[in-house]
């Protein structure tokens, strides 16, 4: 079963994931993402938030990708927030850790600023 919440922060868009991620639940995971891609506007980014997410399949991981590739023909920067090993796991055995923006905390996702520049 999936759980899904969407909250706005200023600009930016949080949408927080629970349960698990499979081919189950894919139609729901991208109607929910690309509403919150919809409601998100740059340079505010668009955040999903793993840290509920209990099972991670590779339809989930495809998702993941696919969101992110719709938002950058948009325009719009997406972050993910993933410190679980059921999410981080699978991220890194596909080499997904290098290619897609993941933070450890959700304020730090949603803030403006890039962490590694910090500005």
């Amino acid at each position: 079963m999936l759980h899904i919440q969407r909250e706005i922060h200023d600009f930016a868009v949080l949408t927080r994931v629970i349960g698990e991620i499979d081919l189950n639940v894919f139609d729901e995971l991208r109607r929910a993402l690309d509403t919150a891609l919809a409601l998100t506007a740059a340079p505010y980014p668009m955040v999903v938030d793993l840290d509920g997410v209990s099972f991670l399949s590779s339809a989930g991981l495809a998702e993941l990708v696919g969101i992110d590739e719709r938002a950058r023909t948009r325009g719009v920067e997406v972050r993910f927030v993933a410190t679980r090993r059921e999410v981080l796991r699978p991220l890194r055995l596909t080499g997904l850790l290098d290619h897609l923006d993941i933070r450890a905390e959700v304020d730090e996702a949603l803030s403006r600023r890039h962490p590694e520049l910090n500005v």
